[in-house]
C-alpha cells in the first residue's frame, strides 16, 4: 500500500491505496468535477430554499389570521351564550 497525495476540492489529501497513481488521479479528477458542478447548483438551491421559506412564512401568516378570526368568532359565540344563560330563569320543581 502506498500513499498518494491528491488535490480534492482544493485541498491536498493523503490517500493510502493499492491502486496505481494514474487511477487515483482519474478518481480525483472525477471528484473535482462533481464538486464543481455541485458548487454551481448551490446558489440556485439557496434561491429555491429562500422561495420555499417565504412561501411557508406567508402560509403561516394566513393560518395565524384564520386562527385569530376563529378565536374572535368563538369569543362572540361564548358572549352570546353567556347572555342567554343570564336571561334564563330557574324552573320551579
Amino acid at each position: 500500500m502506498k500513499v498518494t497525495q491528491l488535490s480534492i476540492g482544493g485541498r491536498w489529501i493523503n490517500v493510502r491505496s493499492t491502486s496505481d497513481e494514474e487511477h487515483l488521479q482519474q478518481v480525483s479528477a472525477e471528484l473535482n468535477e462533481r464538486i464543481k458542478s455541485t458548487q454551481q447548483v448551490i446558489p440556485d438551491s439557496h434561491e429555491a430554499l429562500l422561495f420555499v421559506a417565504l412561501a411557508l412564512t406567508d402560509e403561516l401568516m394566513n393560518t395565524q389570521d384564520r386562527l385569530y378570526n376563529l378565536q374572535d368568532a368563538t369569543e362572540d359565540k361564548v358572549q352570546r351564550l353567556l347572555g342567554i344563560l343570564e336571561n334564563l330563569e330557574p324552573v320551579a320543581q
